[in-house]
């Protein structure tokens, strides 16, 4: 079976982190005797936006076509206008940018189907080709759409329902967006299934971690308001004085980073906290590994895959009630689970956690059984070709 995916997010070589999960997902296709080819269409990126923003820039580096990891991958450039502004339009400029470049590889690599991740813009040009070629289109939800596309205006909102009616099969990543997309397009629920997406540990750091510190807390992920990182901060404030030896390492970037170094001094804190920025997937994994806490307190979350690869390295991990990762985490056994912007509780299970090194080898234990045993690509692949099989006849 031919299958031509198409997303926005998909690693490179000047960011090898993007979409990794992508790809890990695109590699298990191959082993298990897919054939996948890749459209990634990337923003125009006008002047001086490439001198003045390091995304940008990344964005111009990239080539029109390469090989990653054996995967074929295309990157069309499209118009993209910043700060979200007419966003529902980014599917349409996709597509334009997208529709010369299919007709060719239709000639020579006839898909039997479109996979799509994402409804804007990815889901809106897998539905306008699927119509083209006569072929099923099927959209994985990892989260943005129901979370925040539909809610920065009403035609945002049309846009996706169009989507998701038009398209054959939709999978969702977790309960919590099952949920959701009861709570707002209850008609398409029938063709809706959850598979949840795997981990890939790969355990290869050649060099070591530029670290001195034996107990440290461990977070992963873009620096947003509501990833919790600055709930953490405030936590951590409060145990230092128990806990001397007990320091913070936050991996990621975003806009939140320098307000989250100003508030670390005023908590006077800094000397305890590690900045490490953007670090790459096999290096965040011996984090990982070496951590004695993971904790991302994020109130928006659809799944949550650094949740899950630090259960799979047998950490105990504390996530908000109420997101993806809950449905999967029990609370005291496989993990721990804090109500949002609770500082007081996570503040208690820091404590707890730190002060307790047999509780932390057991609830990391039934983590990591968990995770190997539920949380696998070959698992998630498996579904996935079921569900081809099906809309494709």
């Amino acid at each position: 079976m031919n299958i031509l995916v198409i997303t926005h997010m998909y690693p490179t070589n000047s960011d090898p982190v993007y979409g990794n999960f992508i790809h890990d997902q695109v590699k298990e296709m191959q082993r298990q005797g897919l054939k996948v080819k890749v459209i990634c269409p990337i923003p125009i990126v006008p002047f001086p936006l490439h001198v003045l923003n390091k995304k940008w820039r990344i964005y111009s580096k990239i080539p029109k076509k390469t090989i990653y990891d054996g995967v074929e991958v295309y990157h069309p450039r499209y118009t993209l206008l910043p700060k979200s502004l007419l966003f529902h339009l980014s599917g349409h400029s996709a597509y334009l940018a997208i529709r010369k470049l299919a007709r060719t590889l239709y000639q020579e690599y006839p898909f039997d189907l479109i996979h799509t991740h994402v409804a804007l813009p990815s889901g809106y040009v897998g539905t306008k080709l699927a119509k083209i070629y006569k072929v099923p289109c099927m959209l994985t939800i990892h989260g943005k759409d129901l979370q925040t596309t539909v809610h920065i205006n009403h035609k945002c909102q049309k846009t996706i329902r169009s989507i998701l009616e038009k398209t054959e099969s939709i999978i969702l990543v977790s309960e919590k967006l099952k949920r959701r997309i009861t709570e707002l397009f209850p008609n398409v629920l029938s063709k809706c299934e959850v598979i949840p997406n795997g981990v890939n540990i790969i355990l290869n750091q050649s060099k070591p971690l530029l670290i001195k510190q034996q107990t440290y807390i461990l977070s992963v992920g873009n620096l947003y308001q509501s990833k919790g990182t600055e709930i953490n901060l405030l936590a951590f404030k409060e145990i230092t004085r128990d806990f001397p030896e007990c320091s913070y390492l936050i991996i990621g970037e975003g806009p939140e980073k320098d307000h989250l170094k100003r508030l670390a001094k005023e908590l006077n804190i800094e000397d305890k906290v590690i900045f490490l920025g953007k670090v790459p997937h096999n290096e965040v994994l011996a984090y990982m590994k070496s951590c004695t806490i993971f904790s991302l307190p994020s109130w928006m979350e659809a799944f949550g895959i650094v949740y899950i690869e630090a259960m799979s390295l047998g950490k105990p991990v504390i996530a908000c009630e109420g997101e993806g990762i809950s449905d999967t985490i029990e609370h005291f056994k496989t993990g721990f689970l804090i109500p949002p912007n609770n500082v007081e509780t996570l503040v208690e299970t820091f404590t707890l956690l730190l002060s307790n090194a047999q509780l932390r080898t057991e609830v990391g234990n039934n983590a990591k059984q968990l995770a190997s045993t539920t949380f696998s690509w070959k698992k998630n692949v498996l579904h996935y070709k079921h569900i081809f099989n099906k809309i494709v006849g």
